[in-house]
């Protein structure tokens, strides 16, 4: 598959640091407006878009519970430079026609795969840009052995990353990310031995 000619990106972040990271794109990247940010939870997208809206950006949200009328005055919103971004979930996402030259921010990783490319071949401006966690990459793997490419790895300049960060293990058996750590509540308490 060739490459399309819009600027594809991955920016690695670990969990704890991808709000603070959007919000500095947000606030040193205009460039980058319009911008359509796709989460998988409505309960994401009120956090981001109450988040986005507090550091000074406008913002906007469309999710499964806003109405059709609503939805549609956001992306005039957005068309109209009234506002600079609107969170979106992807499951919403695939029945609204989002193509145009506004950006598009991955926040969280894709439900499915086909989603990236219809983001990409719709765009007719704007960046297409991901947020990867930096020591797992089997979606982005994925889509650079589709589109034949290694997709460029972008720091954000003047972001300050946290080098210190959590370290991930994986439990093959029951898939799930947790810390090295065994959780405090699985300690057993040590009784102490009454002196007779």
């Amino acid at each position: 598959m060739s490459t399309p000619t819009i600027n594809q990106s991955i920016f690695e972040v670990f969990d704890h640091q991808k709000l603070d990271l959007l919000l500095h794109l947000l606030k040193h990247s205009p460039e980058l407006d319009p911008v359509l940010i796709f989460v998988r939870q409505t309960s994401d997208v009120h956090t981001l878009n109450t988040a986005i809206n507090n550091a000074g950006i406008l913002s906007e949200s469309i999710h499964g519970n806003k109405k059709p009328l609503l939805r549609d005055r956001a992306l005039a919103a957005l068309r109209d430079g009234n506002i600079r971004c609107i969170v979106i979930t992807e499951a919403i996402a695939r029945n609204l026609d989002l193509a145009g030259d506004a950006s598009v921010i991955n926040y969280d990783p894709l439900e499915l795969l086909p989603d990236y490319f219809k983001r990409v071949i719709s765009r007719s401006g704007g960046e297409v840009i991901t947020f990867a966690h930096p020591k797992k990459h089997p979606q982005i793997d994925q889509i650079e052995e589709i589109l034949e490419t290694t997709l460029p790895r972008r720091v954000a300049e003047g972001f300050h990353y946290d080098a210190h960060a959590l370290k991930y293990t994986y439990n093959k058996k029951s898939g799930k990310k947790g810390t090295s750590k065994k959780p405090l509540q699985n300690k057993k308490p040590k009784l102490k031995r009454k002196k007779r």
